[in-house]
């Protein structure tokens, strides 16, 4: 693979930045293929890319040889193809995300905000006369439910999208004249270890590997959620030339994964309740990797800062050592904890500290459902997404599930959907609607795991009917 996609030559790639890395990306898996797999096979492959090339522009006689060549191929040429072009797909893949990354930054102007960003939502806000007051209560009465959803035909194994995901890492030292040959290197070697590794498990994926696998993009996410709230807090002051300290990201995340009951005989009570579990684990063990970098961060003394929070040496880090340590082992508030680190910040003067350091740790919480050691996942159909069991609801909660003719559209107001009293959600339990067909086995998870009590009983083919004593 010696040319970038679509025949553009190495000088076209000097001026394009996507043809150059496409162009790069290339060489670095011709130079593995030549050494894996030998020359013949290296001219084969690239015989078999300039056949597809000519017939893309109108070659006929292309198709005959082409038609032929396969014809010839035996079973291990035929697998060596397959995977040599899946390989450069995925690289030329990560090429064209990263330019899609370079063109966003660059198609607007300085002073414009990136169309359909969070700074254009909120000027668009504006110039539809919304005041300030007006957005952030808007804000308010938002949520942006992300709900992961399982698609076992495109799951790709964790090793592959790691390689990947370390490949992407370079691509942006491919723009210095100075770092381009180390960053070459390191993605050579790396397509290197990835020819060498089977691309599928030799077992079939099970729920398990669904929600491993749906809940690795996680930390991603919360690294870019920070970024997200210091671009909305930035909008609502070039907008409004305000300050807007309690606006928040109207974002929360969900999953299905683990809890889709829509004909998965593999989803029983038993995968879901240790889905619900792995759950909790993945969030707290999130939350407290921040808070143990946040530990390292906030080192001020109290001969130094006039804080409020504790007689402890370094107050911040006392905190936030017993919140690390909490989160191991037990629920905890980490919100309230993180607030009251951040108003004892901002008190003794150290509101950069605030902002920079600490805030990020609170926005990850916060999406994190505020109590990242208890939020835990249900199915809901109604809103695209699940609702939350809360620990902290008591273990007993008044409900009830009906249900309502087959094939019948419902809202969330309407069967089969959980009802309960106004004050079950008081008390800490959020109830949004769950259909009868994937609530008992989901109700009964629940209940196994110590968050409810309650007896199930058949209600025929269309459900379960579910009732609290």
């Amino acid at each position: 693979m010696t040319t970038t996609n679509g025949g553009t030559t190495q000088k076209d790639a000097a001026r394009d930045p996507l043809s150059r890395d496409v162009d790069l990306l290339g060489r670095s898996l011709g130079a593995v293929l030549i050494e894996q797999m030998g020359t013949v096979f290296f001219n084969l492959e690239e015989e078999v890319r300039e056949l597809t090339k000519r017939i893309r522009g109108g070659d006929t006689a292309a198709i005959a040889r082409l038609d032929e060549l396969v014809e010839a191929l035996t079973v291990d040429e035929a697998e060596g193809l397959i995977r040599a072009f899946t390989h450069y797909f995925h690289l030329t893949n990560l090429a064209e995300e990263r330019h899609r990354v370079r063109w966003r930054d660059t198609r607007s102007k300085p002073s414009d905000p990136r169309k359909q960003s969070v700074h254009d939502a909120i000027q668009s806000l504006k110039n539809s006369g919304l005041s300030l007051a007006q957005v952030l209560e808007l804000l308010a009465s938002l949520e942006l439910g992300l709900t992961f959803t399982a698609h076992p035909t495109e799951l790709r194994r964790r090793t592959v999208r790691a390689h990947l995901e370390a490949i992407s890492e370079q691509l942006p030292r491919m723009e210095s004249e100075t770092e381009r040959a180390a960053a070459l290197e390191i993605i050579t070697a790396r397509v290197e270890v990835l020819w060498g590794t089977l691309e599928l498990q030799a077992r079939n994926p099970t729920v398990r590997d669904e929600v491993h696998n749906g809940l690795h993009y996680l930390e991603s996410i919360a690294r870019a959620l920070p970024e997200l709230e210091s671009e909305l807090h930035h909008a609502l002051l070039t907008e409004f030339g305000a300050m807007a300290a309690g606006a928040r990201l109207p974002l929360a995340f969900y999953s299905w994964i683990g809890g889709d009951r829509d004909g998965n005989p593999f989803v029983t009570p038993e995968v879901t309740k240790e889905t619900l579990e792995y759950h909790a684990l993945t969030a707290r063990q999130s939350l407290r990797s921040a808070v143990k970098d946040l530990y390292a961060v906030l080192s001020e003394h109290l001969e130094r800062v006039d804080t409020d929070l504790g007689d402890a040496p370094e107050p911040f880090r006392f905190e936030l050592e017993a919140l690390y340590r909490a989160l191991e082992t037990e629920d905890v508030d980490a919100v309230a904890v993180l607030e009251r680190v951040k108003t004892a910040l901002l008190e003794s003067g150290q509101s950069r500290a605030a902002r920079t350091f600490l805030e990020p740790v609170l926005s990850r919480a916060r999406a994190f459902n505020a109590q990242p050691t208890s939020g835990e996942p249900v199915k809901d159909s109604s809103f695209s997404r699940s609702s939350v069991v809360n620990r902290s609801a008591p273990s007993r909660v008044a409900g009830r599930i009906e249900k309502a003719p087959l094939g019948r559209s419902v809202s969330a107001s309407t069967s089969p959907m959980i009802k309960a009293p106004k004050g079950v959600r008081e008390a800490g339990f959020i109830t949004n609607g769950q259909p009868t067909a994937s609530a008992g086995a989901i109700l009964w998870a629940a209940r196994l795991s110590g968050k409810l009590n309650g007896e199930m009983k058949e209600q025929g083919p269309i459900g379960t009917r579910f009732h609290m004593p």
